[in-house]
């Protein structure tokens, strides 16, 4: 089933259950129409012209709905879905009362129709009384009561294998199966009683109406005797002396001229009317008319009491036939009730077969199951004891299963014991390697432990590298900073040595020209003579002092050169220290982001020697356990080894069969 609702698509659809069971139904419906129709056309209480007609009627009616009934189960039959088990398991359960209740129906609807119409003379009026009634309805009571047996048997002559589909598949669908309780004993009494009850009303609505007419017969004799009796009187005498005589004319006593006397019975009033002629021409006639008395009521009594007194012993005696069948039905129940509750088969009593029947044999064949059961329990006990050489005689499906299981037990036996040593020896190999492999993690953990903690140096220097970097990054930057300062000052003092140069230039021509005065003072001086004497001394001082002004001039252009070349060295050092500075501020950024990649790369590979270092750990520690698993293992399979050798098996590893 499933995802949807289809299931057992292995049911075969068979054939249409609708239409066998209303060609079968109306072959039984045909079957007793013939003698029905037969009877009641005797009876005079239908018209052919208009039964025909109804009953066929009828039976289409019937027919519709014996498919109407059995359509949710034909439904089921062709989609075999599981939504539509339900509906079709009780319309299958109803399908018997609610075709018999029409059925019965029908018949009492077309023989009411078929009297009444009779009645009002449609198409004709017929002569019939109430014991003609009565006979018709007794055979449509006699028809009821068998129908409720013969036609539930028709029906689940066709519906039988349709209902024990539905039922396999309601069971293995998981579909509960509605179900009234029912008892063998009820069902054989009512039977009985309801063909009884069928064949006695038939019997009796035929002997009824036979004694009815015999009663007429008689009734029309002696009125006929008795009216010939007093027209012969009459003639004599003139007067009429029987009581209710009349005498009329022909056409009123519905004589001929020359007739002879008559007699007939008038349904409708339930009497009887004779009449003879009193001349010989005919003209008059007396006539009587006498009620006759039936005896309807006490017909029916005395079939009541007949029809009561003769169900009653086979009430009983089916009762007690039931009754019989159910309690070895209830025991056998019983029985299996208790072995399937409490599945112990010593407790679950033998069935004690009463009569040499289906029902006896029956019981003698579950005894034999029990007892076959019996056999496969003791030799399950031996089994479970550890014995694997029982021998079973019994043939069959399940003692060959069992003979399979013994074999296929004992080889397994047998390969549990090998496979046992084999483990055991493969664990003593698996704990060495275990061993070994502990060891080896062991050291493998103590070198990445060692591995790690060479990690974790090396980045902490890189670290330290790192900050020596950003020192020397900030120590080359300040000497860069100091270097353009210094080549600033450098430079101002070479503006300043030009200065001075252009001052000596001016001194240096002041000296000259100093000189010169000098020289132009001596010479007036010389010219002055004595007067000039002192002239002179302060032109010879003047020319002293500018050759010293001279030559200090030159010493200071000669340390102002110096200063110079010095000035230009230090501009050139200056220039060189920068540019050294600038490559070391340079290598320093360089080293302080290779030191950051690098303490970062080592971070994470001490991060993963880390982790590394854990599993390795978790591997020794998974080791240990390993190994202490492969001891519980090597434990398990010498206890496994010695479990084996309880067991009794041959050791060809041979399958138990059947000796026949």
């Amino acid at each position: 089933m499933a995802g949807g609702d289809e299931h057992d698509r292995g049911i075969d659809r068979g054939p249409d259950v609708v239409r066998r069971a209303v060609l079968r139904v109306l072959a039984f419906d045909l079957s007793a129409l013939v003698p029905v129709l037969a009877v009641w056309l005797a009876l005079g209480v239908v018209d052919p012209w208009v039964i025909v007609p109804l009953s066929a009627l009828r039976m289409v009616g019937l027919g519709l709905w014996v498919g109407a009934c059995l359509r949710p189960a034909r439904r089921w039959q062709l989609a075999q879905t599981r939504a539509l088990m339900p509906a079709a398991d009780r319309a299958l359960q109803r399908v018997h009362t609610r075709v018999v209740v029409v059925f019965v129906l029908g018949w009492s609807a077309v023989l009411a129709v078929g009297i009444a119409m009779a009645r009002v003379g449609v198409p004709r009026a017929l002569e019939f009384g109430d014991a003609e009634i009565m006979s018709a309805a007794l055979i449509i009571v006699a028809m009821s009561t068998a129908s409720a047996t013969m036609l539930g048997l028709v029906l689940e002559g066709c519906v039988g294998e349709l209902r024990a589909d539905l039922g396999r598949a309601m069971i293995s669908g998981g579909v509960e199966c509605q179900r009234s309780r029912a008892s063998v004993a009820t069902t054989l009494m009512l039977t009985s009683c309801f063909n009884l009850l069928g064949t006695l009303t038939g019997v009796g609505a035929l002997a009824g109406m036979i004694r009815v007419q015999s009663i007429r017969d008689v009734a029309m004799s002696e009125a006929l005797r008795a009216v010939e009796r007093e027209a012969s009187t009459l003639r004599g005498r003139g007067e009429a002396s029987l009581e209710g005589a009349r005498i009329l004319d022909a056409d009123a006593a519905g004589g001929e001229a020359g007739g002879e006397a008559w007699a007939r019975y008038d349904y409708r009033r339930a009497t009887v009317v004779a009449a003879a002629p009193l001349d010989e021409d005919g003209q008059r006639w007396l006539s009587i008319e006498r009620e006759v008395d039936e005896e309807l009521a006490l017909f029916l009594a005395v079939l009541v009491f007949l029809a009561t007194s003769a169900s009653l012993p086979a009430v009983v005696g089916a009762r007690g036939l039931g009754r019989t069948l159910s309690n070895q039905m209830t025991s056998l129940s019983e029985s299996v009730r208790r072995f399937v509750a409490g599945g112990e088969l010593s407790t679950v009593p033998r069935v004690i077969p009463l009569r040499n029947d289906e029902a006896g044999r029956v019981a003698e064949d579950f005894n034999a199951m029990l007892d076959m059961l019996e056999e496969l329990a003791v030799a399950a006990k031996a089994v479970a004891r550890g014995d694997l050489l029982v021998a079973l005689e019994h043939p069959g499906e399940l003692h060959d299963a069992f003979r399979e299981m013994l074999g296929q037990l004992g080889a397994m036996v047998q390969r549990v014991r090998s496979t046992s040593l084999d483990l055991a020896a493969a664990a003593v190999e698996i704990h060495a390697v275990t061993q070994s492999q502990e060891e080896a993690a062991e050291q493998q953990a103590e070198g990445m432990r060692e591995v790690f903690a060479n990690v974790r140096s090396l980045a902490e220097a890189a670290e330290g590298i790192e900050g020596a970097a950003l020192e020397v990054l900030d120590n080359a930057e300040r000497t860069l900073a100091v270097s353009d300062e210094l080549v600033r000052k450098i430079d101002e003092l070479s503006s300043y040595a030009v200065s001075v140069g252009e001052l000596l230039e001016r001194i240096d021509d002041i000296a000259d020209r100093s000189d010169l005065l000098a020289l132009n003072g001596s010479l007036e001086s010389s010219r002055a003579g004595e007067a000039g004497r002192g002239f002179a001394l302060v032109a010879a001082e003047m020319r002293r002092l500018a050759e010293r002004i001279t030559k200090t001039v030159g010493d200071v252009r000669e340390h102002m050169s110096a200063v110079r070349a010095s000035s230009a060295s230090s501009v050139l050092t200056t220039e060189e220290n920068r540019a050294l500075a600038e490559d070391t501020a340079l290598a320093a950024r360089t080293i302080s982001g290779l030191t950051s990649r690098q303490g970062n790369d080592t971070e994470q590979v001490a991060s993963a020697f880390h982790k590394v270092l854990e599993r390795v750990t978790s591997t020794a520690v998974a080791l240990g356990q390993t190994r202490r698993a492969v001891d519980g293992l090597r434990e398990r399979a010498d206890e496994l080894e010695a479990l084996t050798c309880d067991f009794d098996v041959e050791d060809t590893n041979r399958v138990i069969r059947d000796p026949n």
